[in-house]
């Protein structure tokens, strides 16, 4: 799941699928997917509405549709977003819709590595997310009210259709796979 690489100061980065980056002279510029960083030094990496600023740390990015989440592993890191700006400890989530923050255990937040996707009372749309990237097609969920409702499991990343049918039963929706897309609605 994870393509790793590093850079000429120390850092290295690992790679979730469907993630992109560029890097220049500048600096390094995130532009979709998620990503865990070991900053060796001071890192400056510009996402869309933003930057985080790390030294010395080890951090987790995921861009969302609604925004992102940035998960401090280890160190501290911080992210300046939409015109508001937080630091994180190690052990600490932000995501920025909402400017949720949350505790979160470094070794489920790392789990995507593993091919695995651990949720605590996360909202469906970031699961729906999170297996996007791992299948052909789009998932479309119907309606906010499914989008928010609440997920928690251990998820195997190798079959996100599965995971989603499995869902049909404990969630009060159904899950309708199309060619090109599937869609997730109110039972």
């Amino acid at each position: 799941m994870a393509r790793r690489g590093g850079g000429a100061d120390g850092t290295a980065v690992a790679l979730n699928a469907r993630t992109a980056l560029n890097l220049d002279a500048r600096g390094v510029a995130m532009l979709r997917g998620q990503a865990t960083f070991d900053a060796a030094r001071d890192l400056l990496l510009t996402v869309p509405g933003g930057e985080v600023h790390a030294a010395a740390a080890r951090f987790d990015v995921d861009l969302l549709a609604g925004g992102l989440a940035l998960t401090c592993l280890e160190g501290a890191v911080t992210l300046h977003f939409g015109g508001r700006s937080a630091r994180l400890q190690g052990g600490e989530r932000l995501f920025t819709a909402g400017w949720q923050r949350a505790r979160v255990n470094p070794a489920d937040a790392l789990a995507w590595q593993r091919g695995k996707l651990i949720l605590d009372q996360r909202p469906l749309a970031e699961l729906a997310a999170s297996l996007e990237r791992y299948r052909r097609g789009r998932i479309v969920i119907w309606g906010d009210q499914v989008a928010d409702l609440r997920v928690s499991g251990v998820f195997n990343m190798a079959d996100g259709d599965l995971i989603l049918q499995s869902l049909a039963g404990p969630l009060p929706i159904t899950f309708t796979q199309l060619p090109m897309f599937s869609v997730i609605r109110r039972a």
